[in-house]
């Protein structure tokens, strides 16, 4: 049998994500993840958090990968992959009170980030919880050093705008406002980011988690 294929990252941050899904999601029964990549993230929160139904999604590239973790370790709540480019795809069929991503808005290009945001607003009832995980920046500040090594050295092109994460990119796009007044986004965000020894104070408005252990 060959080997599973692996992201180390998952290792480093599934616990720390797994603390504050507990406590998001608790009052959740159905969870789309966007971009499950190889499907770890899938599998291991399908068995911490049993009360959910997980279904796992992505672009038809990455389908192989997820189909060999979810096989490895089936789960009568985990279910997927569903074909998913936020781009292109309609938007899927079932109902979902929570969307999860990880790792994924960082590395995508403006109009993807809108896409993305645009069908989380469409699936979601108002208040239900959007965990979306990253490196992100917060007030233009990295929440730890891994963070600014990633975004800058070695995985993401500078042209990328949303590389920069920062507190004024993520509220701007989530106070939008359509033409009645009434919030594009109406599900209520968390957004988690790793953080290290320079971890920043968080402004108290903020929808951040930081998480400790996860870099």
């Amino acid at each position: 049998m060959s080997a599973l294929p692996d992201a180390p990252a998952t290792a480093r941050n599934k616990e720390p994500i797994l603390a504050v899904l507990e406590e998001e999601l608790k009052g959740c029964t159905s969870v789309l993840e966007i971009g499950s990549g190889t499907g770890q993230h899938a599998v291991y929160f399908a068995g911490k958090l049993p009360h959910l139904d997980w279904c796992a999604s992505d672009r038809p590239a990455n389908h192989d990968d997820i189909t060999a973790w979810l096989e490895s370790s089936p789960r009568e709540n985990l279910r997927g992959p569903l074909a998913l480019d936020v781009l292109r795809d309609s938007d899927p069929q079932g109902r979902f009170d929570a969307v999860f991503s990880a790792n994924t808005a960082h590395i995508m290009d403006m109009p993807a980030v809108d896409a993305m945001f645009a069908l989380v607003g469409r699936l979601l009832p108002a208040g239900a919880p959007f965990c979306l995980y990253g490196p992100f920046r917060i007030d233009g500040a990295f929440t730890s050093d891994s963070n600014a090594d990633f975004l800058t050295g070695r995985c993401v092109p500078a042209t990328r705008p949303w590389a920069s994460g920062t507190w004024s990119n993520w509220t701007g796009w989530l106070r939008r406002r359509d033409w009645n007044g009434l919030p594009l986004l109406p599900c209520r965000p968390i957004i988690l980011s790793p953080c290290g020894a320079n971890q920043r104070q968080l402004r108290a408005d903020a929808p951040w988690r930081t998480l400790a252990g996860a870099v």
